[in-house]
């Protein structure tokens, strides 16, 4: 439960399953618009139909709380901790947060934002909006799929290791070599790489893993990519959500000896942010981590970002990746 003065509402649950009363959905090509309501023996036909079809009522908020201000230490103090505390070998990886507050000169609709998001956004990538108790709205657009079950079959993605993308083709190809070729970077992603596997080996899936990572490019910055595809003799969409979230690439490894790290030291309510939103049906399930986003109220928003840290991280690096993937929020609040 998030504490009464959190930026998320009074309260935020740590898992909420939502039957929508609308859903839109895309898939390539394909669109989809699924309506529900409730039918009861006597319902009529006609006012059913109007009840799926018509316009939703405007949900009614509850009156809104001056958020409480950001007071969290130095971001490049508690990531040269973390990394002293790496280099003893007690922890393989780190992810640390920090969170900015951005205000705008005129309040935007949800809406608009979502659709600036769209646009900057590469087509593997998420867009999502969900609505707090206190009429703010958390919204971003995700690079990171948790995973995707359809039937046995599944796929999950390992996204991390970072650079900046480049002013030109030349030195965007040189940022992306550069990005290839980092221990610190590949180290970084392998672990997450390996981490999946073992939670779906365990699972008897018959793994597919590629022998190189990919190049992700998104508008402000590239990632190393690795798609993981297996057959699961048994699959189960809320075991794999338990067991997968959180990944390395949003926590850290030992996942419990780097929560305890983050909870001490962060000083940040993440909330939703590095949490998993998604849908779920008996045949298939597709979740993603929030990331790239920030809680939306009026003119003001306040805005999250993270860094993965290995014993090689340097300080100032890190702070720096942490603004390369605010400006995609930032573009889509002020453009």
């Amino acid at each position: 439960q998030a504490p009464l003065n959190s930026h998320w509402g009074s309260s935020l649950a740590g898992c909420r399953m939502i039957i929508p009363q609308r859903l839109f959905w895309q898939r390539g090509d394909h669109a989809w618009c699924y309506s529900c309501c409730e039918v009861r023996p006597d319902s009529n036909i006609e006012q059913l139909t109007q009840q799926l079809i018509g316009t939703l009522p405007k949900r009614p908020f509850l009156e809104q709380r001056p958020w409480p201000q950001l007071d969290l230490p130095d971001f490049k103090s508690i990531v040269e901790e973390a990394v002293a505390l790496l280099q003893s070998a007690s922890m393989r990886k780190i992810v640390m947060a920090r969170a900015v507050d951005e205000h705008m000169q005129t309040e935007k609709p949800i809406e608009t934002i979502l659709a600036s998001l769209h646009q900057a956004a590469d087509a593997q990538s998420t867009c999502y909006a969900y609505d707090l108790d206190d009429g703010a709205s958390f919204v971003g657009a995700t690079p990171e799929m948790l995973f995707s079950l359809d039937h046995q079959q599944c796929s999950a993605m390992a996204l991390a290791g970072s650079r900046r993308r480049g002013k030109d083709a030349l030195e965007d190809q040189a940022l992306a070599t550069e990005l290839l070729n980092s221990t610190k970077e590949r180290k970084e992603h392998q672990l997450v790489v390996e981490h999946l596997a073992q939670i779906l080996r365990q699972r008897d899936g018959e793994i597919e893993i590629p022998s190189c990572p990919d190049i992700r490019r998104l508008q402000k910055i590239q990632h190393l990519e690795t798609d993981l595809s297996c057959h699961l003799n048994e699959a189960n969409a809320f075991d794999l959500l338990s067991a997968i979230n959180p990944t390395p690439a949003v926590c850290g490894l030992p996942v419990a000896a780097a929560q305890q790290f983050i909870k001490r030291h962060e000083g940040l309510h993440r909330g939703l942010y590095t949490g998993a939103i998604g849908y779920y049906t008996p045949e298939q399930s597709h979740f993603v981590v929030p990331l790239r986003g920030g809680i939306v109220r009026g003119q003001d928003a306040r805005l999250f970002a993270g860094a993965g840290l290995v014993e090689t991280s340097i300080a100032s690096a890190e702070e720096e990746e942490t603004e390369t993937k605010l400006r995609l929020m930032r573009q889509a609040l002020h453009e």
